[in-house]
């Protein structure tokens, strides 16, 4: 049983077809980077704003949960696109990585608690914590 998470099948049988499914998963790491980048922002504007009542360990901890997503996936798009430049490091990440072009989430095998915290994390971690952050300040921010 593969998983089915947004990284972790590829099947790219060339390096072309291998480069443009980077080139996608590039994109959707910049686009949850970015809204990692927006949950830091957020909540150090709603400390910032004395009204928001929020306790300076939350803001702590929501400013370091999006300041890692964002820096993880700086990271990884920055090894995707040295992988681009390297014809030969394309290959060998494309044969030895059939979970995907990331480098640490071969999906296909492992445990399947490994598996099942990997998929946990990224499929639903990532899309629930902005959630999480949005509905915790939308009640303390004035005039929303």
């Amino acid at each position: 049983m593969k998983g089915k998470g947004i990284f972790c099948q590829t099947t790219a049988a060339t390096n072309e077809e291998y480069r443009k499914e980077l080139k996608r998963k590039n994109w959707i790491m910049a686009l949850i980077g970015v809204l990692g980048l927006a949950a830091s922002v957020i909540a150090a504007v709603a400390w910032k704003s004395e009204s928001a009542g929020l306790p300076d360990y939350m803001v702590g901890v929501y400013c370091g949960m999006g300041t890692g997503i964002t820096l993880g996936c700086l990271i990884l798009i920055g090894r995707n696109l040295l992988l681009f430049r390297d014809e030969e490091k394309l290959k060998r990440s494309r044969l030895e990585n059939p979970g995907g072009g990331s480098g640490h989430d071969d999906c296909g095998s492992g445990s399947g608690a490994d598996r099942g915290y990997f998929l946990s994390h990224t499929d639903q971690g990532v899309p629930v914590y902005p959630l999480c952050v949005s509905v915790q300040l939308s009640d303390r921010l004035p005039g929303v």
